[in-house]
C-alpha cells in the first residue's frame, strides 16, 4: 500500500504556475476587450461605401504583409535555411484581431475614426473567417511538403 504522498499530483514549478497565470490573464483580457468591442459595434455606422473600402483594403493588407515578410527573407536568405512554406504561412497566418481594433480606437473621434473602425472590422472579420479557417490547411500542406521544395 502506497503512502499518502504517492496519491498527490506533482507540485507545479514556479515557471508552470507563472505560465498558467499569464495564459489565464491573456484569456480574461481578450474576453474583456471583445466584450467592449461588441458594445462598440452597435454604435459604429457601417455605410456601404466604408464596407466597400474595407473589402478593397483586404488585398492591400495582404500585399503589404507580403512585402514586409519578403524583405527579411531577401536580406537573410543567404544566412538562413528556411523551411518550405515559411513565407506563405507568415503571410497568410498573420491574423489580426483585437489589437487592430483597439488601435483604430486611438484615432481621434470623428468621421475618420468611424471609417478606420469599419475598415478594421472588415479586415478582422476576413482574417477570422477566411484566413483563420484556411491557415490550418496551409499548415498541413507545409507539414507534408517535400524536403527539397523551395522555401515559399
Amino acid at each position: 500500500m502506497g503512502s499518502l504522498t504517492d496519491r498527490r499530483p506533482a507540485a507545479l514549478s514556479s515557471r508552470e504556475k507563472f505560465d498558467s497565470f499569464c495564459h489565464l490573464a491573456d484569456e480574461l483580457l481578450n474576453i474583456f476587450l471583445f466584450a467592449l468591442l461588441a458594445l462598440e459595434v452597435g454604435v459604429v455606422k457601417f455605410s456601404g461605401e466604408a464596407l466597400w473600402l474595407g473589402v478593397l483594403a483586404i488585398p492591400l493588407v495582404l500585399i503589404s504583409r507580403a512585402v514586409s515578410v519578403q524583405v527579411p527573407f531577401v536580406l537573410l536568405g543567404q544566412r538562413q535555411n528556411w523551411l518550405p512554406f515559411t513565407r506563405r504561412l507568415m503571410i497568410w497566418g498573420g491574423l489580426r484581431g483585437a489589437i487592430s481594433v483597439a488601435l483604430a480606437f486611438t484615432v481621434p473621434p470623428g468621421p475618420q475614426q468611424e471609417l478606420f473602425l469599419v475598415l478594421t472590422y472588415v479586415e478582422v472579420v476576413f482574417s477570422i473567417i477566411v484566413q483563420g479557417l484556411t491557415v490550418g490547411k496551409l499548415a498541413a500542406q507545409a507539414g507534408t511538403a517535400a524536403p527539397g521544395e523551395a522555401a515559399g
